[in-house]
């Protein structure tokens, strides 16, 4: 059994709550109580989100398991299988990109994007 350390409300695994106590906050200008006290509200605020979204693949795996069964000696119809993923809200359409707003580009996409741009660029003479 995990040896556990307990922070606010939370139970933390201790070799998790002293690897972020002793050393990743140390030097970051954050205490170790705020930062923990930080994480169970976080927990606490979400916990029912987190549920809801849990009950709800709950509930389309079921739909789909049930599908499933009540096909089983059927070859798959890819066309019908994708309706019916629509038709209970598993598939989703693909959101549309409006030219007047394009997404907007966090500091960490736009990181992401350089770096990718930066290694197609820096590999293109290494061939």
């Amino acid at each position: 059994m995990t040896d556990r350390v307990s922070a606010g409300n939370l139970r933390v695994a201790r070799v998790l709550y002293d690897f972020v106590t002793n050393e990743a906050l140390p030097g970051t200008g954050i205490d170790p109580d705020s930062f923990w006290a930080g994480v169970d509200k976080v927990v606490t605020d979400l916990t029912p989100q987190n549920q809801a979204l849990l009950d709800t693949r709950d509930q389309l795996q079921a739909q789909i398991d049930k599908w499933h069964r009540h096909r089983v000696i059927e070859p798959l119809d890819v066309d019908a299988y994708r309706q019916f993923l629509t038709e209970i809200g598993y598939l989703q359409p693909e959101p549309t990109i409006s030219p007047s707003r394009p997404p907007v580009l966090t500091t960490k996409s736009r990181r992401r994007q350089a770096r990718s741009w930066w290694c197609r660029f820096s590999t293109r003479g290494s061939h």
